[in-house]
């Protein structure tokens, strides 16, 4: 896929940023394999026909994927509270869980237990 199909899908990238365009696949692979979306990174068509949250997260992700990560503080009054934004795991399924709700496949697994006690 190239940044031209991507922005012809509707997804604005920019073509001399190969780390953009990594970003984006990446995104694009999340969407496919934790969404019931269907997003093919070899067709264009698949892209161009996501809804546009998903075209939304792909663009949030690449933002995500940039920002700093650390404590984050705020304070008012005589009060005050800190975040600890280093977990890019949680921010990313928040991320997806408001973006492509509808979508998302169920994160809990079933195993068979293979011998009793």
């Amino acid at each position: 896929m190239t940044a031209e199909e991507l922005r012809d899908a509707g997804i604005p990238i920019d073509p001399e940023d190969e780390l953009a365009m990594l970003k984006a696949e990446s995104a694009i692979e999340y969407i496919s394999n934790n969404t019931t979306l269907t997003a093919d990174i070899t067709d264009p068509a698949t892209i161009k026909a996501l809804p546009a949250q998903a075209k939304l997260f792909i663009v949030k992700y690449s933002a995500l994927m940039e920002a700093e990560t650390g404590v984050a503080s705020e304070s008012l009054g005589g009060m005050s509270q800190s975040f600890d934004t280093s977990n890019r795991n949680g921010l990313l399924f928040d991320l997806a869980e408001s973006l492509l709700g509808p979508y998302m496949k169920s994160q809990m697994k079933f195993t068979q237990a293979t011998k009793r006690w």
